[in-house]
């Protein structure tokens, strides 16, 4: 589990980090899952306990603006900036 709004170890985490026991059991469950079945069911039962507990709520998203000149080629779409592939014509 790479959402790291979802951690709940409160005391363990930053201040103000919700603190939620079984949300933190069930993300220690996924990652030990072995097969498919039992990740999504763990991911079906995260994701309740979220609704139930709401350890977050986004406030907005954050989209940078950049422009490149135009004989710059093989730019990646992505969302990390990445300097390979690129060639200037």
């Amino acid at each position: 589990m790479l959402n790291l709004p979802l951690k709940s170890n409160g005391a363990n985490a930053w201040f103000g980090w919700p603190n939620d026991e079984k949300l933190e059991t069930l993300r220690g469950q996924w990652l030990k899952a072995t097969t498919l079945d039992e990740r999504k069911k763990l991911a079906a039962a995260i994701q309740q306990r979220a609704f139930e507990v709401v350890p977050y709520l986004p406030t907005g998203q954050w989209l940078p603006k950049t422009a490149y000149r135009k004989n710059v080629k093989g730019l990646l779409q992505c969302p990390a900036y990445l300097m390979w592939n690129v060639e200037k014509t």
